[in-house]
């Protein structure tokens, strides 16, 4: 791309440049007017995407197979994700000494999906030790909102995040006890919940 001066474009100019615009609108008018002007439109955007996947996918599932398979289907798709997001920091951080295989390392990896795929959280650690970890979401629960949005968030358990967390803690072969506490959880998706991860006795 030779469109330069905004921000996000610049940033992943890389990625973009096989696009081709051999005739019809310009390529500064369609950066200019569809293009997230900021990382962070951009990280929003995706955010957006991945919660409308996630909900319009499971209010189709409902006529397949009906409204009281999805909640399960909801709970198996996140402890995979669990998994699969715990075995990737393994593979790339499994000596890095900020990963500790205790229940700390839960809340790391916790923080790692945060940042590169969930960006409309806010997290806290209240309490961080090697026995008890304690995290507190603030900001916004996207997959409540889009349940809230197609009306399926009755059907559902919550927080989703619970069994990503047991997947992470299964993944990394501990044995905690994860127990959410919601304080907020609005149809905006704006949410107030307290993880505690405790290490249960061998």
């Amino acid at each position: 791309m030779n469109v330069r001066h905004h921000e996000c474009c610049d940033l992943v100019a890389d990625i973009r440049r096989y696009d081709y615009f051999p005739t019809g609108p310009s390529e500064k008018d369609l950066v200019n007017t569809f293009f997230p002007k900021t990382v962070s439109d951009l990280a929003n955007d995706l955010s957006n995407v991945t919660s409308a996947f996630y909900g319009i996918f499971l209010e189709l599932l409902i006529d397949v197979v009906g409204h009281n398979k999805i909640d399960p289907i909801s709970k198996k798709f996140f402890y995979r994700l669990g998994r699969m997001k715990t075995a990737a920091v393994l593979d790339n951080f499994s000596e890095h000494p900020i990963l500790p295989k205790d229940a700390r390392g839960i809340a790391i990896i916790l923080i790692s999906a945060i940042y590169n795929a969930s960006p409309e959280y806010n997290f806290s650690i209240m309490h961080y030790s090697a026995e008890k970890c304690v995290i507190t979401l603030t900001g916004k629960d996207r997959y409540f909102r889009i349940s809230s949005q197609l009306g399926i968030d009755e059907l559902l358990s919550w927080p989703t995040l619970t069994p990503f967390f047991e997947g992470i803690n299964d993944e990394l072969e501990l044995n905690c006890t994860i127990t959410p506490v919601i304080r907020k959880l609005a149809a905006d998706g704006s949410c107030n919940i307290e993880y505690n991860i405790e290490a249960n006795d061998e």
